[in-house]
């Protein structure tokens, strides 16, 4: 088995779940429309406006537990220390 790169952790139900990107195709995604990144600027030379490039929209899914939604994050592993106390 690989090693998880995504999770999703519901705060309303506590339900949690780490995948790969070949296990997220059983789920209900949606994303987000475009977030506008910066503010338009007017050309003098072509005298059009220059609009910014926009931030892509965080993919969503749906808690399988209760039915929220909620947001996909990064799976960073979980944090290990060199020395135990």
């Amino acid at each position: 088995m690989s090693e998880p790169d995504y999770e999703i952790y519901c705060q309303f139900c506590h339900y949690k779940k780490t995948f790969s990107k070949m296990d997220v195709d059983g789920m209900s995604i949606s994303r987000s429309c475009d977030v506008q990144a910066g503010i338009p600027k007017f050309n003098a030379a072509t005298r059009k406006i220059d609009s910014q490039n926009n931030k892509k929209g965080k993919p969503k899914v749906k808690c399988p537990n209760c039915g929220r939604v909620i947001f996909i994050g990064r799976y960073y592993g979980a944090i290990k220390e060199d020395n135990p106390s």
